[in-house]
């Protein structure tokens, strides 16, 4: 691979600003970007470079689905950007598609450094209870703004924090990042977590992914 494809994936990037939240998640009670959103910030931008981005679902060596998002260059080169597990509670259309907007949208915001609201991650996994949804709530409008606070010495939940920031701290690549992510909404969405622990897994999530996408 040249410099070409990179040099001109640093300026598209450099062009792109945050998506707006145009749609609203009835479970969660917030506001987010959806994917014509994203894809409306991140298409021009890659066309003004040369670039132009795919994305496809294919099978992976356990059996299980994934999306693999690819960006293309005029001069014929390619850059990977990961694969993203498609992991639908129900196999019903429905499920499976939402479950792929989903993974489109996340590896998009992830590979491109973008941040916007969450999210209708619901919609692909188990259903949140009415704690967790009380919590997304409460905490959605604020994770991305907000710096990754100094966590309390007398906070209950300080080791957990600081464990998930040592996996984030070990991940190499955005797909990794996407993966420990996945694991914390997971307890997220059993109320594992509170929202004070929750609003810093989510700028420490962003901040390793920008770090990433822009090394």
């Amino acid at each position: 691979m040249s410099d070409n494809i990179r040099k001109a994936m640093v300026q598209a990037i450099a062009d792109m600003a945050n998506p707006a939240k145009n749609s609203r998640n009835p479970h969660f009670r917030n506001t987010y970007a959806d994917l014509t959103a994203v894809l409306g910030v991140i298409k021009p931008a890659l066309a003004e470079h040369g670039l132009a981005v795919t994305q496809c679902v294919s099978v992976a060596s356990d059996g299980q689905q994934e999306l693999q998002t690819v960006v293309h260059h005029e001069n014929g080169e390619h850059m990977p950007l990961g694969c993203y597990p498609i992991r639908p509670m129900k196999q019903d259309p429905q499920s499976v598609g939402s479950a792929i907007t989903y993974a489109r949208r996340y590896s998009l915001m992830a590979a491109f450094g973008l941040s916007a609201e969450d999210d209708d991650g619901s919609a692909a996994s188990a259903a949140p209870s009415r704690a967790t949804t009380r919590s997304h709530a409460t905490t959605a409008s604020k994770a991305e703004a907000s710096p990754i606070p100094t966590p309390k010495a007398a906070d209950a939940n300080d080791c957990e924090v600081e464990d998930w920031r040592s996996e984030l701290a070990k991940c190499q690549s955005v797909v990794q990042v996407q993966s420990v992510a996945q694991a914390i909404k997971v307890k997220v969405d059993q109320g594992c977590l509170d929202d004070e622990t929750v609003e810093q897994l989510r700028a420490a999530v962003v901040e390793r992914s920008r770090t990433l996408t822009n090394a």
